[in-house]
């Protein structure tokens, strides 16, 4: 593990904002006993993760791609190619 305690408080209260500002229907779906501490979701995120990088084109068509993706204190990182970065510092429409 490499976040400090002071990292996963700080995701701790990102994923609790959250959860308050979800609504209804998703809290019907993510409910309390489903959800993952900042703890547990650092040690999900241990190693080598395979994401799907999701974005559009210019004309509105989505794009997937695979990605590597590491979970670094705090903070998730994947790594791209000079065309994927390009577009998705283009794109504000990108997701993992």
């Amino acid at each position: 593990m490499h976040e400090s305690p002071a990292e996963i408080s700080e995701l701790q209260r990102l994923l609790d904002r959250t959860f308050a500002r979800m609504n209804p229907h998703m809290a019907r779906i993510v409910k309390p006993e489903r959800r993952l501490s900042a703890t547990q979701v650092v040690a999900y995120l241990q190693g080598i993760k395979h994401v799907a990088f999701a974005t559009v084109n210019d004309l509105g068509e989505p794009r997937v791609a695979p990605l590597d993706g590491i979970f670094v204190r705090g903070r998730f990182h994947v790594s791209t190619t000079i065309r994927t970065s390009r577009h998705s510092r283009r794109s504000t429409s990108s997701s993992t």
